[in-house]
């Protein structure tokens, strides 16, 4: 079970979906941040233990500026965009993919970026090192 923070750009539903997919997923809404700056919500996650789900790169910024913060997770909009209610069902189904293949690995400081056909999981640009986990997958085809 993945703890997780959806930013206001994310659809409460997705929050619902999720929950019921077994995790614990927390809207922005909920905790009254809907208005609340990126950084604010970056450390709610963290004081939290969540990591933050968004569609906004501004997140993805903050972890490499400030390492040790809350794991990111960014979405691709592609998908919602089409059909936002088939999309967001896909987005839900495809991130409970991804943080099943995560497990124990989405940890603080790590960095991904899912779309439909893709992953790619990062450190934090100052956590990497030699452990630094770098992958980009296709769905059916690793490179």
């Amino acid at each position: 079970m993945s703890r997780l923070l959806l930013d206001a750009n994310v659809s409460p539903a997705l929050a619902e979906a999720l929950r019921w997919r077994g995790h614990d997923a927390v809207h922005v809404n909920e905790l009254g941040l809907q208005h609340a700056p990126d950084p604010v919500v970056y450390r709610t996650a963290a004081v939290t233990l969540r990591a933050v789900v968004t569609h906004d790169n501004d997140f993805l910024r903050l972890l490499a500026a400030k390492p040790g913060g809350p794991a990111v997770i960014h979405l691709s909009q592609r998908e919602v965009q089409r059909n936002p209610t088939v999309g967001r069902l896909a987005q839900a189904i495809r991130l409970s993919e991804v943080l099943h293949e995560l497990g124990d690995r989405l940890a603080p400081g790590l960095g991904v970026t899912v779309s439909a056909v893709a992953l790619r999981v990062e450190r934090s640009p100052r956590a990497r090192g030699p452990q630094a986990l770098e992958r980009t997958r296709e769905r059916g085809h690793d490179r």
